[in-house]
């Protein structure tokens, strides 16, 4: 069990990836199981003091029929907002969560730079 006083300066940060990475793996199980193709809706979006982000979402059903959505990504998205750019991003992910050979249908806005990432 983790000490309750952080030891250092980088402990919460330590405690914080350490609970993303259990939880990371636990999700690319669950996907790794998934009945159904993976279906993701996606969008980047820039703030109004400048940055963007990319939000991905994945969408499918469990071995018992139950349908499940979850945030995959929201990155920081650097660079010109070109579908080449962000079908790089959206490969990252889908590679991170070991699901590239279950891509399903996409939903996206209708902005041609999705149709070029598509």
């Amino acid at each position: 069990m983790p000490r309750a006083v952080p030891s250092s300066g980088t402990t919460i940060k330590n405690w914080i990836l350490n609970q993303f990475q259990r939880s990371q793996s636990e999700l690319i199980r669950k996907l790794s199981r998934s009945r159904s193709n993976i279906h993701f809706t996606f969008d980047l979006w820039t703030s109004p003091n400048y940055p963007a982000f990319l939000g991905i979402v994945a969408h499918w059903m469990d071995d018992t029929l139950k349908l499940h959505s979850t945030v995959l990504g929201l990155r920081r998205f650097r660079g010109r907002h070109t579908g080449k750019n962000q079908a790089k991003d959206f490969w990252d992910i889908v590679k991170t969560y070991q699901i590239t050979e279950k891509i399903g249908y996409c939903t996206l806005n209708n902005a041609t730079n999705n149709d070029t990432a598509l």
